[in-house]
């Protein structure tokens, strides 16, 4: 996880109220992909457990962390 992308890309402009543009990574090709826009809304739903990381937490004004087994873990990595 590239937690300094995800802050730059994802939670700044969240934080200045600014449109996000999203490059998600895709676990089956390694890879970045292209960029899709999502407007800014006053709540977000941020997931996975890099969003977590405590260099991040200043972002945030409530977390809620869940857990799923290691097999479902997997076969949400491959989708």
């Amino acid at each position: 996880m590239d937690h300094e992308r995800f802050k730059e890309e994802i939670l700044i402009p969240l934080s200045k109220h600014e449109d996000v543009k999203l490059r998600k990574f895709n676990c089956s090709t390694m890879s970045i992909e292209s960029a899709i826009l999502i407007p800014y809304k006053p709540f977000n739903i941020i997931e996975g457990s890099y969003s977590m990381h405590s260099s991040l937490q200043k972002y945030y004004d409530f977390s809620v962390f869940l857990t799923v087994n290691k097999d479902e873990q997997i076969e949400r990595l491959r989708k």
